[in-house]
């Protein structure tokens, strides 16, 4: 398995409340992927998140095993 996004330990927070903690998710070449859960859960912000919109309070991104800054799809 070739792993083409690999998020570890994304954590976003706005003001005192924690939305995103230790978020982990690989996705492999090929492998389509769904985000579910309630209103407000941090779906959005996550993918905001990975597709470099939204900055992460901590955390890294490989994509293609390259480690990526903010902005980095854009």
């Amino acid at each position: 398995m070739t792993l083409l996004l690999s998020c570890r330990g994304i954590k976003k927070d706005f003001g005192e409340v924690s939305l995103l903690k230790d978020i982990n998710l690989d996705i492999a070449m090929g492998e389509r992927v769904g985000l579910v859960g309630h209103n407000g859960s941090g779906k959005t912000t996550l993918a905001n998140i990975i597709f470099g919109s939204s900055e992460r309070d901590g955390g890294d991104i490989l994509w293609n095993q390259k480690d990526v800054g903010i902005g980095y799809l854009m």
